[in-house]
C-alpha cells in the first residue's frame, strides 16, 4: 500500500509540473533501513509476510591496493638558488680605483713646505710657546748630530777591524827547503818544520796516490795527526780544509816523484 501511495503522489507531482512547465523535483526514496523494512522482491514470500526481519547485508570487502602500483614519490623541494656573486648583487660592476696622477712632491719641495708650516705655527705662539719650540728643535738637532757621529764612528771602526783582519790573514805561502845535511824544511808562512828524507818520501807517496788536491789534503791531515802533529800546531791547522794542505799537496806533486 505504501508503494502505491508513493506512486500516486509522484504522478500528481508530475501532472502539476507539466501544467506549470517547471522542472521536476527530485524524488526522494526512503531507504529500507530507515523504514525498518527490507524491500521484498515481487513474488517473494518474504515480502508478503508482515513483521519479517530485514536481511543482514554483508559489508563489501575492502579492496586491497594494488601492490604493483608504487606510491608516487613526494617531489623534493627545489634547491634554492645560491646568490650569484655578480654585478647584480653589488648594484653593478666594481669600478677600478682611480689612479692618483699627481706626482709626489720632491724632497726639496717637501722640506720647504715643512719649514713654512713651522714658521706659520711659530708666528702664532706666545713667548713661552716659542721657548718650548726652540728647546725641542735644539733637542732634535742634537739627536741628529749624535746619530750621524755614531754612524761615522761605527763605519770607521768597521774599516779598522777589516784592516786588522787583512793584516793578520796568512798568505798561505808554502815552500820546501833542502838543507846541506839532507834534511827538508817545510815552510808554512812563518812556521818552519824539519823533516828527514824518509818522512818527505812518505808524504810524496801519499800525495801521488790520490787524484786531486782535496783528497790529498785529507790524506796529509790524517798523516800529520798521527805522525807529526807539531806541524799542525805550529801552522794553526785545525782541519783538512786548510789552504796550507792543498798548497803543500800541489807543491809536492809538482816537485817530487815516487821512485819505484
Amino acid at each position: 500500500m505504501a508503494k502505491k501511495k508513493t506512486s500516486l503522489v509522484d504522478a500528481a507531482k508530475r501532472l502539476n509540473r507539466d501544467a506549470d512547465g517547471g522542472p521536476a523535483p527530485a524524488t526522494t526514496k526512503q531507504p529500507a533501513a530507515a523504514a525498518g523494512k527490507t524491500p521484498a522482491k515481487p513474488g517473494s514470500a518474504a515480502g508478503s509476510k508482515k513483521g519479517a526481519k530485514p536481511a543482514a547485508s554483508k559489508p563489501a570487502p575492502s579492496k586491497k591496493p594494488d601492490a604493483s602500483v608504487k606510491p608516487a614519490a613526494s617531489a623534493k623541494p627545489a634547491a634554492s638558488a645560491k646568490p650569484r656573486e655578480s654585478a647584480e648583487k653589488s648594484g653593478g660592476a666594481r669600478s677600478a680605483p682611480a689612479t692618483d696622477l699627481t706626482a709626489a712632491p720632491s724632497d726639496d719641495k717637501r722640506r720647504a713646505q715643512i719649514v713654512a708650516e713651522i714658521v706659520e705655527i711659530a708666528e702664532g705662539l706666545d713667548d713661552p710657546g716659542l721657548d718650548l719650540l726652540l728647546k725641542q728643535a735644539q733637542v732634535v738637532r742634537y739627536k741628529g748630530q749624535i746619530e750621524e757621529f755614531n754612524r761615522q764612528l761605527n763605519s770607521a771602526a768597521g774599516r779598522a777591524a777589516q784592516a786588522r783582519r787583512d793584516a793578520n790573514r796568512p798568505d798561505y805561502a808554502v815552500d820546501i827547503e833542502r838543507t846541506p845535511d839532507d834534511f827538508f824544511i817545510i815552510k808554512l808562512d812563518s812556521a818552519r818544520i824539519f823533516f828527514n828524507r824518509g818522512e818527505l818520501r812518505e808524504l810524496t807517496r801519499i800525495c801521488h796516490k790520490v787524484a786531486n788536491a782535496r783528497a790529498g789534503a785529507k790524506r796529509l791531515f790524517r798523516w800529520f795527526e798521527e805522525e807529526r802533529s807539531d806541524l799542525l800546531a805550529d801552522a794553526g791547522i785545525n782541519s783538512d780544509s786548510s789552504p796550507y794542505l792543498t798548497e803543500l799537496y800541489d807543491l809536492i806533486v809538482s816537485t817530487y816523484t815516487v821512485k819505484s
